[in-house]
């Protein structure tokens, strides 16, 4: 078991240029605090139609961040309260997750572009040194490299599982991260999605307007945790 870094993930907009948060999860308060905001000229956004921009990987951002372990998974509770703005929650990110065993990033604050071959280099299987993943690559390109003697390859920098963050959830065209979703009380129409889909799965997007709640349960997927050695 090892502390997890989870970071909440989306937009914030209001006419004050931050948004107040309360998140609880697993019962905890884990963040009481004030996040960056896009200001739209209203602290109120009643549909995604009403959005300035369509959210995509450019305008969804890491809006807070708190720690929990490994061993924590399953559907867990997890509620955020909003004041002073609006609120568009995307997803929960988290380290200690699986990734691409083939590629390794050549810097870890950009991290990986498959479509861009300069973010990475292809690796073979890696060892580990002090119980952290490293990088190998052939010592000679014209021999495979042999786990069982070192002079085959070459260890070169560390990657290991807690600098790594992923989702969290296993999604696919049945599952969603989000399970009993409430706002401000009221059971959500699960029926519909983002955009007014019918049958919408995947990492649902929810606007939590000012003075709102919502609550679910959000679902932690043992199989995505990489366990420290």
């Amino acid at each position: 078991m090892a502390t997890r870094t989870l970071k909440l993930r989306g937009a914030a907009f209001s006419i004050h240029g931050s948004v107040d948060l309360t998140v609880t999860f697993n019962g905890n308060q884990v963040f009481n605090g004030t996040v960056a905001a896009v200001n739209t000229g209203t602290d109120v956004i009643g549909s995604f139609q009403e959005l300035p921009e369509r959210l995509s990987n450019e305008n969804t951002v890491d809006l807070c961040s708190f720690e929990t372990t490994t061993d924590v998974v399953g559907a867990i509770p997890l509620s955020i309260s909003v004041t002073g703005g609006t609120l568009v929650f995307v997803n929960l990110v988290g380290n200690y997750t699986s990734y691409n065993p083939s590629l390794m990033p050549t810097d870890l604050s950009v991290g990986v572009d498959i479509n861009n071959p300069s973010t990475y280099t292809v690796r073979t299987p890696a060892i580990y040194v002090d119980g952290v993943e490293q990088a190998i690559t052939r010592a000679n390109v014209d021999i495979p490299v042999d786990l069982n003697d070192p002079t085959t390859y070459i260890a070169t920098a560390a990657f290991g599982p807690e600098v790594n963050f992923g989702d969290i959830s296993v999604l696919s065209d049945s599952l969603t991260d989000k399970t009993n979703i409430k706002i401000d009380g009221v059971l959500y129409n699960t029926d519909y999605g983002l955009y007014g889909t019918v049958g919408y799965t995947g990492s649902w997007h929810f606007i939590i307007n000012n003075g709102s709640t919502l609550e679910c349960d959000y679902i932690v997927s043992p199989e995505l945790i990489v366990q420290p050695l």
